[in-house]
């Protein structure tokens, strides 16, 4: 089976940089495979980036299947998106290059 949600993460990443922060994290027990599109926002800005992944409950494999951004000229808001075992759930985490970044998670996860 599958289930399908959107994810409203922190409306204000903070404005650290060059540290990771986790956009959102989910269950690993509920979930072990799936796709996510990660939508970040920043005034204008927007990007938005595509995500395969499945775990083992110890390692998350993932592939990042694209990344768009606009305007054309515009660089990436969250960029370095990894998605990684903690504890009892898997967290989406990135760097922003834009401090206090609108971040969205639409994720269509395989029970």
């Amino acid at each position: 089976s599958f289930v399908t949600f959107l994810t409203l993460a922190n409306t204000d990443m903070g404005s650290n940089t060059t540290a990771s922060c986790t956009a959102v994290s989910f269950p690993k027990a509920n979930y072990q495979a799936g796709e996510l599109l990660v939508y970040t926002t920043r005034g204008t800005e927007y990007q938005i980036t595509k995500i395969l992944f499945t775990h083992n409950g110890t390692d998350v494999n993932q592939t990042i299947y694209g990344t768009l951004v606009a305007p054309s000229s515009s660089s990436e808001l969250a960029n370095n998106i990894l998605l990684s075992v903690n504890g009892s759930n898997i967290d989406v985490s990135f760097r922003q290059r834009s401090a206090n970044s609108t971040v969205k998670v639409l994720a269509n996860m395989i029970v």
